[in-house]
């Protein structure tokens, strides 16, 4: 049973009401709105083409518990490369929790400036508004990403065979969300198969097909 239908079940029988859907809906308030304008204009000011497109968030760590949804910094390093050889200047947004030193020095030596770290720095609220503004949402199967598909922002969303995408993500806006699986077949899987064996050029591929649907749709 999907997540939602699972959750709202229990709110239906307790409520006696009825669901219109199972679609998440997430909403950021104008004055969230304005404040992330803002904050993402102050904190590339000092680039070349500070509002040049895209603007891309990135989740790149799950909670301790969950790593095994973790997909390998490595691979998010030769996303954002194959990202910036089409898009040379695009930034990047770093959101979630606390990361390991490590993991952002791997990024910054692919983009540079051009990326901002907001993991650790935001609020959950703060986070959903930055999430409002971006031309594509890039994460693994955790918070966030609920988040980012209750907004109904462009997205791709990398899962686990053990907690497949249908199952557990109801976005407002399903044409918008691209979700990625572990090859791994349902009975093969466990919680020690490798989200690596997901590849950066399937996401890339992926990405890239999001971005030019989003500058399609802003040229319209």
């Amino acid at each position: 049973m999907p997540l939602a239908d699972w959750l709202l079940t229990l709110v239906e029988r307790g409520l006696g009401v009825t669901t219109q859907n199972r679609q998440v809906a997430y909403t950021v308030l104008p004055a969230e709105k304005a404040w992330a304008q803002e904050w993402l204009a102050h904190s590339f000011a000092r680039i070349e083409n500070p509002d040049a497109f895209p603007v891309i968030g990135l989740i790149i760590e799950s909670f301790p518990t969950f790593k095994h949804r973790d997909w390998p910094i490595e691979h998010f390093v030769e996303l954002c490369r194959g990202i910036t050889r089409h898009y040379p200047n695009a930034r990047f947004v770093l959101l979630g929790s606390q990361l390991p030193k490590q993991k952002i020095a791997a990024l910054k030596s692919v983009v540079g400036q051009r990326m901002v770290q907001a993991a650790d720095r935001l609020s959950m609220r703060e986070s959903g508004a930055i999430m409002s503004c971006l031309d594509l949402y890039i994460g693994i199967d955790t918070g966030p990403s609920h988040v980012a598909a209750g907004i109904g922002i462009p997205m791709v969303c990398l899962f686990h065979c053990a907690r497949r995408g249908p199952l557990v993500l109801s976005p407002v806006k399903p044409n918008l969300v691209t979700m990625l699986e572990h090859p791994c077949d349902s009975e093969s899987c466990s919680f020690d198969v490798s989200m690596g064996d997901l590849k950066p050029e399937q996401v890339l591929d992926a990405a890239l097909r999001q971005l030019q649907d989003t500058q399609q749709g802003q040229a319209v």
